[in-house]
C-alpha cells in the first residue's frame, strides 16, 4: 500500500511539474513580417502594369 501511494505521489508531482512548466511556450506572442509587395521592389513595373491594365480595362468596355 505504502508503494502505491509513493507512486501515485510522485506521479501527481511529475504531472504537476511538467503541466506548469511549459505555461511559457504556450504563450501568444506576436511577430512582425514584412512582406514586400510589387510597388515597393519595383515601382518602374509596377507603374507600367498599371498603365496596361488600365488600358485593358479600357478595350474590354468598347468590345
Amino acid at each position: 500500500m505504502k508503494n502505491k501511494f509513493k507512486i501515485a505521489t510522485l506521479l501527481f508531482f511529475a504531472t504537476s511539474f511538467t503541466l506548469g512548466a511549459c505555461s511559457d511556450w504556450t504563450d501568444i506572442e506576436g511577430i512582425d513580417i514584412k512582406q514586400p509587395n510589387i510597388q515597393d521592389q519595383n515601382p518602374e513595373l509596377y507603374t507600367k502594369y498599371l498603365e496596361n491594365l488600365c488600358e485593358y480595362k479600357k478595350n474590354q468596355d468598347t468590345s
